[in-house]
């Protein structure tokens, strides 16, 4: 599918147009991008959904509804996992930026102060 996808939720009511499939769970369990991992073929695949749910039903339970459509017709299944990913951070020295490591430990830089 080519052009925009979007999705919009109204009262026990929701609508996404053309969407990747990775657009979908993350949505659904409120992940970022980078918390999701998973085959190239979840940003390339697209699908439509309209699902309606009972009237009243609050917009924070359509989520939960959405993940319970996902296992049931994706046959997604889902496990977390922690992973240690490298820290940095934006360092202003004379004009210029620099990135450096943050020790994970304490939350300090990894480099020595330099001495003048």
């Amino acid at each position: 599918m080519s052009g925009g996808s979007h999705s919009r939720t109204r009262p026990a009511n929701l609508t996404m147009e053309n969407m990747s499939l990775r657009s979908i769970i993350t949505m659904a369990y409120k992940l970022r991008d980078y918390q999701l991992t998973g085959p190239d073929w979840l940003r390339n695949e697209h699908f439509d959904i309209v699902a309606k749910a009972k009237f009243g039903t609050p917009d924070e339970a359509l989520m939960p509804m959405l993940q319970t459509l996902l296992v049931e017709r994706f046959k997604l299944t889902t496990h977390p996992e922690t992973k240690e990913l490298p820290v940095y951070k934006l360092v202003a020295m004379k004009g210029k930026f620099r990135l450096e490591p943050v020790d994970a430990a304490g939350g300090g830089s990894t480099k020595q102060p330099q001495r003048r």
